[in-house]
């Protein structure tokens, strides 16, 4: 399912037929958030963020715990970075992968669908897109190992082994640990950071987390995954 604006709706169904998944297109102004239960069986729904009940939406639909797809095209960017408290809009915005253009769209969608199984020995944290868009060295879909003992520092700073270049995070904004032995958790510290990080959309100082938990840093958002060692 589609919801979005005239001029991306025909286009973006397209994309999603001829990758394989049937699409439908809906009006999202007549779209009731409170029809998301019963949104005539659909495995996603592709919402664009640029419609006026796009955030009530997906807030509707993930709490009916349908997977959403969130468009966010670039001009989007400065109209969110420009509100007073943009941690906020992270929070509310929560979605199960974020697309910043068309070529982002299927992977996206099959960010959304797959399962959170197990299916390996080592936790991971698997990238999922940013809201606002946000320049990243690494597609969508990109698994960042924790290898148990480890520490994984995620900041601004070029030397951080996992590296966020948007202004709001910080030079060394957290750092992520997979506790040792075979307890398949890590935890996950914020450094003092201005705009926090987050897990399950709660902020968190200290945290565990584990497979399925979502962690999102000023708008980058993972997801931890259990995966092969060799996933990365």
């Amino acid at each position: 399912m589609v919801l979005a604006t005239r001029e991306h709706a025909s286009r973006w169904a397209q994309l999603l037929n001829l990758g394989g998944h049937r699409a439908s297109i809906e009006d999202p102004t007549k779209y009731a958030p409170d029809a998301a239960t019963a949104a005539g069986g659909a495995r996603a729904v592709v919402v664009d963020v640029d419609t006026p009940p796009a955030q009530a939406i997906t807030a509707a639909l993930r709490q009916a715990k349908i997977p959403v797809i969130l468009m966010v095209g670039d001009d989007a960017k400065a109209r969110i970075e420009a509100l007073p408290d943009a941690l906020t809009v992270y929070v509310e915005w929560l979605a199960d992968a974020y697309a910043c253009g068309d070529d982002q769209l299927l992977p996206a969608v099959g960010l959304a669908l797959e399962p959170l199984e197990a299916s390996g020995e080592c936790l991971h944290l698997t990238f999922r897109g940013t809201l606002p868009p946000a320049e990243v060295q690494f597609p969508l879909g990109t698994a960042f190992p924790l290898h148990r003992s480890e520490a994984v520092f995620v900041g601004r700073s070029r030397s951080t082994p996992l590296q966020l270049a948007s202004p709001h995070v910080g030079r060394a904004h957290a750092v992520v640990a997979a506790l040792p032995g075979n307890d398949l958790r890590a935890v996950v510290s914020d450094l003092s950071s201005t705009n926090g990080t987050f897990v399950r959309g709660q902020r968190a100082l200290s945290e565990l987390i584990a497979a399925g938990d979502e962690l999102y840093v000023a708008g980058y958002r993972f997801v931890v995954e259990v995966l092969p060692t060799f996933s990365a």
